[in-house]
């Protein structure tokens, strides 16, 4: 039973600053990965609004070329005539 005890003391001293230095490094690249993750999303938000900015000028453009062509009437769905 001594023996073993010595070989865990002499097996902690040996590999538990090797031990340690990997679980930083892991903890360190899961905080850059959420970080990362985070900016993703900041920029998925911020493009999806960018996007939404220029649909009303794209419709708008839409309108004036169905407004200026002669062939198409506009009929609004609630009237009766």
């Amino acid at each position: 039973v001594e023996s073993l005890e010595s070989d865990l003391m002499q097996f902690k001293l040996t590999y538990g600053a090797a031990y340690t230095k990997l679980i930083m490094k892991v903890k360190k690249l899961e905080n850059k990965v959420k970080s990362r993750k985070a900016r993703r999303r900041v920029r998925l938000i911020v493009s999806e609004d960018e996007d939404d900015l220029e649909g009303p000028s794209k419709q708008g453009r839409k309108i004036a070329q169905i407004d200026k062509h002669e062939g198409i009437t506009l009929v609004q769905m609630g009237a009766q005539t």
